[in-house]
């Protein structure tokens, strides 16, 4: 096998992805389908589903995916080696990500589409954690084109994979239980924010932690606005303090240790003068 082969085709094989997710999430509108993303939402949608508002942040992970791909393009970044080590995880995650966008309008929100957006929060948060335990400390440019568009990405499938569940099982016609019911809500709440609070202490990613809190927003406000439903209102709002519990947690536990930059500090991110 031809691997310097390989490595010459990584960063296109990435753009192409990064470039096709964005393209997939318009093409049902575009080719005039009978379904879209957004009308399979309504079809199935329980009181998990944030308001619509929230889902704004894939503007954020479309630009932070471009920056990604771009940031491995640049003749100077040829041979970088964090970009080196998670592009094709890359590449799958957005690979993932476009197959779930083409999926949902041809055959809704089934067991398939729960399949695929799961293995791209998997994708995703196994991203997070490579960087997080990168041994070197990073650069700016690594910071913001690599560390921060990937924890966003983590984030938000990190949450989309568990408030996908209930209207999986609305389309699945689950008679067991009510997939609209507090209770299942609740559990979906907790189920996430548990992965979550994991994540948040293994990584010390607060821009994860940023767009879980923005999610868990997102439900809060559809359960006063589109539902009324103050249970899982405060459900949700127990699991975002939580959120910033851990996270202040992981904060304080990386100042002990010398590495509280891998939160917020620029400085640590900085490479010392050779």
């Amino acid at each position: 096998m031809n691997f310097r082969l390989l490595d010459t085709a990584k960063p296109w094989v990435v753009l192409v992805f990064a470039i096709t997710q964005i393209g997939a999430s318009y093409l049902p509108q575009g080719l005039g389908w009978s379904s879209s993303i957004a009308e399979r939402s309504l079809e199935n949608q329980t009181p998990s589903v944030p308001i619509s508002f929230a889902f704004s942040v894939w503007g954020v992970i479309f630009l932070g995916s471009l920056a990604f791909a771009i940031f491995g393009l640049l003749p100077q970044n040829r041979q970088n080696a964090i970009w080196h080590r998670i592009a094709w995880l890359a590449a799958l995650l957005f690979a993932l990500n476009t197959l779930w966008e083409l999926y949902v309008p041809l055959r809704n929100l089934d067991w398939g589409a729960l399949m695929i957006i799961s293995a791209a929060a998997a994708t995703a948060i196994t991203i997070v954690l490579r960087v997080a335990s990168w041994p070197e400390p990073l650069t700016g440019g690594e910071r913001w084109c690599i560390a921060i568009p990937m924890q966003i990405f983590a984030g938000w499938l990190s949450a989309a994979t568990f408030v996908s569940f209930p209207p999986t099982m609305v389309w699945a016609r689950v008679t067991l239980v009510d997939p609209r019911s507090d209770l299942v809500t609740i559990a979906v709440i907790c189920a996430a924010t548990v992965l979550a609070a994991n994540v948040i202490v293994v990584s010390r990613a607060w821009p994860y932690a940023v767009t879980i809190s923005w999610a868990i927003t997102g439900i809060i406000i559809a359960n006063v606005v589109r539902e009324d439903r103050p249970v899982i209102v405060a459900a949700a709002v127990v699991a975002g303090l939580v959120v910033i519990g851990v996270t202040a947690f992981a904060w304080n536990r990386a100042r002990r240790s010398g590495h509280a930059g891998a939160l917020s500090d620029p400085a640590y991110h900085q490479k010392p003068a050779s």
